[in-house]
């Protein structure tokens, strides 16, 4: 008489320490990939922004208008707009920072940020992009006698994403740095004469002039 086959053998459960060290492993690679992508995002270049041969010649008939009083006031001329992407192309254009430097515009807010290469020579992160940036809440002030003054207010500079305390800062956040600027007299208010209102929103700036 035949022996009966074999039983086979139950499947080994896993315990709960199996799961555990899958789930530490896999918090592991997502912790890497988080730090990895953010080194990225950190170290990555500033980008110049090159106008087109057409988009220079618009920005460029923009600032003619703006420096000749004459053709400020022909009709549908008072409205001045300048786009985010022309403002970076000016500064590429006209300026060694274009690769430095870049400007996002938000709603009555300007936001500049830097990325500059660190010597290879230095002690600390050589090689490496220094990267920093700075939040400015720009505002127009009504005056006497139908003068204006920017009023220009520091929010917020962080450093490799790291917001630094006022203190480290000198005390310049919240400061006007539109009355250092500018100063306190109707002299001074000489140089925005003619300008009615400014608006900043998301990617373009308005200039308004007065009649």
């Amino acid at each position: 008489m035949s022996a009966p086959p074999p039983v086979p053998a139950a499947p080994r459960r896993r315990g709960c320490f199996f799961y555990a060290v899958l789930a530490v492993i896999g918090a592991a690679i997502v912790f890497v990939l988080g730090i990895s992508a953010t080194l990225w995002w950190l170290q990555r270049p500033i980008k110049p922004v090159e106008l087109s041969a057409k988009e220079s010649e618009v920005v460029e008939e923009k600032l003619t208008n703006l420096q000749e009083p004459e053709s400020r006031y022909e009709e549908g001329s008072k409205n001045m707009v300048f786009t985010e992407r022309e403002i970076n192309g000016l500064i590429n254009e006209h300026t060694e920072l274009g690769d430095t430097l870049r400007i996002e515009l938000d709603p009555d807010a300007v936001n500049a940020y830097l990325a500059v290469p660190i010597p290879e020579d230095s002690a600390i992160l050589p090689g490496k992009q220094f990267k920093a940036r700075a939040r400015i809440e720009v505002e127009l002030e009504d005056l006497d006698n139908g003068l204006t003054r920017p009023r220009l207010e520091i929010a917020d500079v962080t450093v490799y994403g790291i917001s630094l305390p006022n203190a480290w800062l000198g005390g310049i956040k919240g400061k006007d740095l539109g009355r250092e600027l500018f100063g306190g007299g109707r002299d001074s208010q000489l140089v925005i004469q003619g300008v009615e209102e400014l608006r900043i929103e998301r990617e373009r700036i308005e200039i308004i002039l007065a009649e």
